[in-house]
């Protein structure tokens, strides 16, 4: 059920429609109203129960005859009270007062109705409806404003400029700083050909065996031929030992040899062995003496089918077969079997 009341001790008096549970009566005969502090309208048609400890209370009368259980219906009779004395007469008597939403409205949700509703009153009252404000423009408007974002315009222009000075500073660093490396390394490591303790590759066995023995002899050149060796070093170990196998002799006199001397010659037994130790744990650390075997052994094995080689592949078809510079078979590989090594 839904009550018309009327909230008479206002200025100017107003109407609303309300749930019947929102009035109460007091003991001296009158009627209080519960009155929520926001979205009034929306609770009353959805019929919401009084907050009794947080909604305000108005003083209000109830408008004979006005107690319905339509809300449309009631809110047609509130409209018609706002300008009728009686709400079930024909007749249109005016009211002598304007009618006004006070603040207590103007907390609901329905802002746009309550302006106009405003506005209405005010022509019905013969005064002008108050209107906001016009917006006040400091200054030549557009002009500030462009001036404004000419003004974060350079400043970002200053702080690219800034940027990129300090990178090319940053640049000019490295670079000096690359060249001074430059610089210690050369200094610390000769040119290889001032200190090239192999000018040419052994291809017989006397000028290998004439290296062997002065190996021997010379521990400053074994030293050297180390160093020297070491600076052949690359990213696997398979492509290291195949380049310094290379450098101390050709594929034709290691077609000789094999790493156990089975039916071949052994280079097990040559200082040149320790040399290539030696040397490869210097371009590998942390590799073990049984890798650097492994790898000169598969070297051994296919030095006869290279280009050079003894083997009847090498003579007969030397083109297509893999320089002695190449990757080839890598024996670090997962997919190598150990069982080669037991060939030799």
């Amino acid at each position: 059920m839904f009550h018309v009341v009327e909230f008479y001790k206002e200025n100017p008096v107003t109407v609303a429609v309300v749930p019947k549970t929102w009035v109460i009566k007091t003991t001296k005969g009158g009627f209080l109203c519960y009155w929520p502090r926001s979205g009034a309208s929306q609770k009353a048609r959805k019929g919401f129960h009084p907050d009794k400890e947080k909604w305000q209370r108005f003083s209000v009368k109830v408008v004979d005859n006005c107690t319905t259980s339509d809300y449309e219906k009631a809110l047609r009779w509130a409209k018609r009270a706002e300008t009728q004395l009686n709400v079930n007469s024909s007749s249109k008597e005016q009211l002598s007062r304007p009618h006004v939403l006070p603040a207590r409205f103007r907390h609901d949700s329905d802002s746009d109705t309550t302006q106009i509703e405003d506005g209405n009153a005010a022509k019905a009252s013969g005064r002008a409806a108050d209107l906001p404000r016009p917006p006040h423009y400091h200054g030549d408007g557009p002009v500030d404003t462009m001036s404004a974002q000419a003004t974060d315009i350079s400043q970002l222009v200053a702080m690219m400029s800034s940027f990129t000075t300090r990178v090319f500073t940053k640049m000019d660093q490295i670079l000096e700083a690359q060249q001074d490396l430059r610089k210690l390394v050369s200094t610390a490591v000769p040119a290889r050909g001032a200190m090239d303790p192999l000018p040419k590759a052994s291809s017989t066995e006397d000028q290998l065996q004439a290296l062997c023995s002065r190996l021997t002899r010379e521990d400053q050149y074994r030293e050297q031929l180390i160093t020297f060796l070491a600076l052949d070093g690359t990213s696997t170990l398979g492509k290291t030992v195949r380049r310094m196998m290379s450098r101390l002799g050709t594929t034709a006199l290691w077609s000789l040899y094999s790493m156990r001397g089975r039916k071949k010659k052994s280079f097990g037994d040559l200082p040149l062995l320790q040399v290539l130790v030696k040397a490869c744990t210097t371009c590998h650390p942390g590799i073990r003496i049984v890798d650097v075997e492994r790898e000169v052994a598969e070297f051994l094995k296919h030095a006869p089918f290279k280009k050079g080689g003894s083997g009847k592949v090498g003579k007969a078809n030397p083109s297509a077969l893999v320089s002695d510079d190449s990757d080839g078979p890598d024996t670090n590989s997962p997919g190598q079997s150990p069982s080669s090594l037991l060939l030799f």
